[in-house]
C-alpha cells in the first residue's frame, strides 16, 4: 500500500512524540483519520488564528513544539497572519496547512493560493509536500 501524505505526516509528528494538534476542522479527512488511529490529540479551535494562539501557548508552557492546522486559501493566509507573534518570540510553533490538489493547481481553483511564499517571512522554514516522499 502506497504511503500518503496524510500518513507520512503523523508518522514525522509521532516520531516527535506529538501529542496536541490544534486545529480548525475542514477537509483533509484522511489527515484527521491519520492522528486518530495514531493516537493524537484533537483540540478544535473556532478559527485558524485561535489554533495558532493555542498551539503558541502550548509550545511555551510545555517547551515543546506546538502544532497548528489550517484549511487552505483563506484559512492558511489566517495561520500566517497569526504567526508573528510566535515567530518573533521564537515560540516552537509548527504550521501545517491545507493545498489544491496537484492536479489543480495554477487553474484558478476555488481557494487556490500559493502559500510558500506567504509563510516565507514568518517561519524558519517553509515548503510544499505534494507525495508522502517530501513530508519533512
Amino acid at each position: 500500500m502506497k504511503t500518503t501524505v496524510a500518513l507520512a505526516l503523523v508518522h514525522r509528528l509521532k516520531a516527535f512524540d506529538t501529542e496536541y494538534f490544534f486545529q480548525l476542522t475542514g477537509g483533509d479527512q484522511p489527515l484527521w483519520i491519520a492522528l486518530h488511529d495514531a493516537g493524537v490529540k484533537m483540540v478544535l479551535a473556532r478559527s485558524e488564528f485561535s489554533a495558532v494562539y493555542m498551539a503558541d501557548g502550548y509550545a511555551r508552557a510545555s517547551g515543546r513544539p506546538g502544532i497548528t492546522y489550517g484549511q487552505a486559501g483563506p484559512g492558511a493566509a489566517n495561520v500566517a497572519a497569526a504567526l508573528a507573534d510566535p515567530f518573533w518570540a521564537q515560540s516552537p510553533v509548527v504550521a501545517i496547512t491545507g493545498a489544491t490538489a496537484t492536479g489543480n493547481m495554477y487553474q484558478w481553483e476555488y481557494q487556490a493560493l500559493d502559500q510558500t511564499p506567504l509563510f516565507a517571512p514568518l517561519t524558519r522554514w517553509s515548503g510544499f509536500a505534494a507525495c508522502a516522499e517530501r513530508v519533512p
